[in-house]
C-alpha cells in the first residue's frame, strides 16, 4: 500500500481540518465535520475543554516523560488512538487500512468500525496488536453473532459495543445520502457484505440490557460499552460484568443539547473504582485536551474527526503525522506540568474556571 506524502508540516489539528476541507469534496467534508441538528452538542464537546486550566509544578527535573499506558494486557506507547469511524475510504482510498497501519507504527490503540470499508480480518492481518472491534448490534441476532464470531476468529480481543445509536439522530449530512451519490456507490462494507444490503439498518431500537447479556455470552473477548453518559448506566455496566466503558455522545452526532463527554466523564468517575478502565471520546482537538481528559479520569482517549482529517491530507502519512504531532505536544506539556508519567499528578493541577 502506497502512502500519500503530506503537503505541509501541520502544527495543529485545526490546521489539518482546514487542509482537509480543501482536499475533500464538499459533500464528504460536510458529513465528517457536522454534528446533529444545529451542532449544539458538538460545540459543547469542544468548548468545554477551555473551561479547565492546567497548573504546573516546578523544579521537577522531567527529562524523559513517559506517556505509555497498559490496558487489558497490552502496552501502548500513546494514551490516545483512533475512534471507530466508518467508511474511511470516503477520506482516502486506503481508508481504515491506512489508519490501522499508522496506529501500528505509533503503538497507538485503534478501534475498527462495524461499517468500515474493509473487514476486521483484513485490518487485523496488518498488525500483531489487534485492533478493537466496534459492534453495532443489529436487530437480527444471527447477524450480530456472526459479526462477533468473525472478529474473534480474526484475533479480536476487545469488542466495543456501541449503545448510543438505537436510531439515527437528526443528521442533515448523513451516510446514506452520500452512498446514494454516484461517486461513492462503489464503496463496500467489509464486515457486513453480503449479510446486509445498503437498504438494511444496522441499528436496533430494541437494544437493552438483556441483549448486552446475550452478546457477552457470545464471546470470550472483553466487552467495552461505548456511549455511556449517565452514572447509573455506568454502575449497571459494572454490575453486568462489562470490562470497560467509553464515555461518548457519538461525537455530537446523535442527541442535540446533550451532555459534553468531558463533563460526563467526571460524573461517571465518581461511581467507578479508580482502576476501572474508563475511556472517553468527543471534542478532543489538542494535546492539552488529551491531558485534561486523562487528568479528569480517562485511562485513554480516542479521536474521530482528527483521524479523518489526517487521512484526507495524506492517508497513512497524514495519520502518522497527526499521532506524532500530538505525542510530541503531549510529552512537552508533561514536562511543562512537571509530570514524569501519566500517574504523577494530583487534582490540584487542574482547575475548573
Amino acid at each position: 500500500m502506497s502512502s500519500t506524502p503530506i503537503r505541509y508540516n501541520y502544527h495543529t489539528v485545526d490546521e489539518m481540518k482546514i487542509a482537509a476541507a480543501e482536499c475533500l469534496p464538499p459533500l464528504v467534508y460536510q458529513y465528517v465535520s457536522a454534528g446533529v441538528a444545529d451542532g449544539c452538542t458538538l460545540d459543547k464537546n469542544e468548548s468545554i475543554f477551555n473551561k479547565y486550566a492546567l497548573i504546573p509544578r516546578r523544579l521537577q527535573g522531567i527529562t524523559n516523560p513517559n506517556c505509555e499506558v497498559s490496558i487489558f494486557g497490552n502496552t501502548y506507547a500513546l494514551p490516545f488512538g483512533a475512534a471507530p469511524v466508518g467508511m474511511q475510504q470516503l477520506f482516502h482510498p486506503n481508508g481504515e487500512l491506512a489508519t490501522t497501519l499508522a496506529c501500528k507504527n505509533n503503538k497507538a490503540p485503534c478501534i475498527l468500525s462495524t461499517v468500515s470499508n474493509i473487514s476486521y480480518k483484513i485490518a487485523s492481518e496488518s498488525t500483531t496488536t489487534k485492533p478493537w472491534f466496534q459492534l453495532y448490534p443489529t436487530d437480527n441476532l444471527l447477524i450480530t453473532r456472526q459479526l462477533v464470531e468473525n472478529a474473534e476468529m480474526a484475533g479480536a480481543e476487545i469488542i466495543v459495543l456501541t449503545v448510543d445509536v438505537p436510531v439515527l439522530g437528526k443528521r442533515i449530512h448523513n451516510a446514506r445520502s452520500i452512498l446514494n451519490h454516484a461517486d461513492y456507490q462503489h464503496l463496500r462494507f467489509g464486515n457486513l457484505d453480503p449479510m446486509l444490503s445498503r437498504e438494511d439498518s444496522i441499528h436496533n431500537p430494541g437494544l437493552d440490557w438483556d441483549l448486552l447479556n446475550l452478546i457477552k455470552e457470545m464471546t470470550n473477548c472483553k466487552i467495552v460499552v461505548k456511549g455511556i453518559l449517565h452514572p447509573e448506566d455506568a454502575k449497571l455496566c459494572m454490575e453486568k460484568g462489562v470490562d470497560g466503558i467509553i464515555v461518548s455522545n457519538h461525537g455530537g452526532r446523535q442527541l442535540n443539547s446533550n451532555y459534553s463527554t468531558l463533563e460526563a466523564l467526571q460524573k461517571i468517575k465518581t461511581v467507578v473504582p479508580n482502576e476501572y478502565p474508563l475511556f472517553m471520546d468527543g471534542g478532543i482537538r489538542s494535546a492539552e485536551d488529551i491531558l485534561k481528559a486523562l487528568m479528569l479520569g480517562a485511562k485513554m482517549v480516542f479521536l474521530g474527526r482528527p483521524i479523518c482529517y489526517g487521512l484526507a491530507v495524506g492517508g497513512q502519512s497524514g495519520v502518522d503525522h497527526l499521532l506524532n504531532m500530538l505525542k510530541t505536544d503531549l510529552l512537552r506539556n508533561m514536562q511543562l506540568m512537571g509530570m514524569r508519567d501519566l500517574a504523577s499528578f494530583d487534582q490540584s493541577q487542574i482547575l475548573r474556571l
